[in-house]
């Protein structure tokens, strides 16, 4: 289980009221973090796509990922 599921569980509150995230907030632009979370979900989704052997769904998604980097990067 991920560390922010456990925090989730333990601490019910919503994520966002977490100090750790406010942290973050500080430190990186609200925009630098939801795409690193959306790039994150993309690559995930990606890599249980691929163990799953849905190869067209991964090719799918893979440019969805591609579409959001470029918007991002430039």
């Amino acid at each position: 289980m991920k560390l922010s599921r456990l925090h989730e569980k333990k601490y019910p509150q919503r994520l966002s009221a977490c100090p750790v995230n406010a942290i973050y907030a500080d430190h990186f632009d609200k925009d630098y973090l939801e795409y690193e979370q959306k790039k994150k979900e993309l690559e995930n989704r990606i890599a249980f796509a691929l163990q799953a052997g849905k190869y067209e769904e991964a090719k799918k998604i893979s440019e969805e990922l591609e579409k959001l980097l470029r918007k991002y990067n430039g």
